[in-house]
């Protein structure tokens, strides 16, 4: 009997959910003037320089992505499927 009560509201559940989802819909696109190219003709700052941490890298390289890969279980699943 439970189940049968919940599947029954379930109906009006869907449609109040659809009748939302219209009501909320995003409004149409609006009359402006469309944009046809884009201004680039500013110069491109300099990128800084930067100091990569070799240390921290080389930590992240040889334990952390390591580790990662070990208890990666969608990796372990793959390799006990093939």
């Amino acid at each position: 009997m439970r189940f049968r009560h919940g599947r029954s509201l379930l109906i009006p559940a869907a449609c109040a959910a659809c009748v939302l989802a219209a009501v909320r819909a995003a409004p149409y696109l609006a009359d402006v003037p469309v944009v046809w190219h884009a201004d680039d003709r500013r110069d491109i700052p300099q990128p800084t320089p930067r100091d990569p941490n070799v240390v921290a890298g080389a930590v992240d390289a040889t334990f952390f992505r390591p580790l990662g890969r070990l208890l990666n279980p969608a990796r372990l699943i793959r390799k006990f499927s093939t």
